[in-house]
């Protein structure tokens, strides 16, 4: 099991296990420009001292030659302003092309591209592009590199608070997207077996399987939207970048006109410093609305 990531709107690169290679070339590189300083220091030392010794040898005090001023390897591989703005990691940004007008002052309305859906989200969290895929990977001996998506959402927008090495582990402390399920089901079994599937996907890892609570299904009603939520507690077994509690909502809807019936997902923390407020993640869910004007990609 792993996590497939964030990629463009097609299906995820397959990487052999460990993920993708990227070998060593920034270190060689960095290799190669302390030593060629170093070249420079010694070449410039002994012309000093070889014009020291001519200076001396025709009566000419050292003082009146002109010595070229001598970096230190310290100072020399001191960064400049533009270096050090280089090497700060940017803030994430949300993406501008998926935001819509929120219904909520002060959030941020989110446009699902690939769905005729909106929701909003509060300020600090982050928008991903309208075309990026988010989900997570299993074990498929016929797949290329032996693994193949499990599940996966598009119109995605997370909560940023994972740090130190967790950004690419784990399931990420919050976040809610969309997906299809490709024709008209009935949505109450139907968001019952995706928030089990969510839950079992995103908070299994090497350690364990994660304890899950019966799905709890009711029917969903927002902003002329029917269906059913199903919500699912998770345990994780212990491990880094993991919660120790979480909780995965799936609401399932209905659309008869694009005979299909749509997904929203949001699981999140439900415990720890990095959890987001669970009264935002109560409002994100009755946010979800159909998308005005909305035309499908595919055609």
């Amino acid at each position: 099991m792993g996590m497939l990531g964030d990629y463009p709107n097609e299906p995820p690169p397959q990487y052999p296990v460990g993920g993708p290679q990227r070998g060593n070339r920034a270190i060689g590189i960095t290799v190669a420009v302390l030593g060629g300083l170093t070249l420079v220091l010694t070449v410039i030392v002994v012309i000093v001292l070889v014009l020291r010794l001519q200076s001396s040898d025709e009566g000419t005090t050292a003082d009146d030659i002109p010595i070229p001023p001598v970096e230190s390897e310290e100072s020399a591989s001191e960064e400049g302003p533009e270096d050090a703005d280089d090497d700060e990691e940017d803030e994430p940004e949300s993406d501008e092309n998926a935001r819509v007008s929120a219904t909520i002052e002060g959030w941020q309305g989110v446009a699902a591209q690939r769905r005729p859906l909106e929701y909003d989200v509060p300020s600090d969290w982050i928008i991903e592009s309208p075309g990026m895929l988010h989900g997570f990977e299993e074990e498929d001996p016929d797949a290329p590199f032996g693994y193949s998506p499990r599940v996966t959402m598009s119109g995605v927008s997370y909560f940023p608070s994972r740090e130190d090495g967790c950004e690419e582990t784990g399931p990420g402390s919050g976040k809610v997207g969309s997906s299809g399920m490709g024709e008209m089901v009935d949505t109450a079994s139907g968001a019952e077996a995706m928030a089990t599937e969510w839950a079992e996907a995103a908070y299994e890892h090497d350690d364990g399987a994660p304890q899950l609570s019966a799905a709890e299904v009711s029917p969903f009603e927002a902003n002329g939207l029917e269906g059913h939520i199903a919500t699912v507690d998770v345990v994780p077994s212990a491990a880094d970048c993991y919660p120790e509690s979480a909780q995965v909502n799936v609401a399932s809807v209905e659309f008869p006109d694009e005979n299909d019936v749509y997904n929203f997902i949001l699981y999140a923390d439900t415990s720890g410093s990095v959890a987001p407020e669970a009264d935002d993640v109560e409002t994100i869910l009755t946010t979800l609305r159909p998308q005005d004007g909305w035309v499908d990609p595919d055609d």
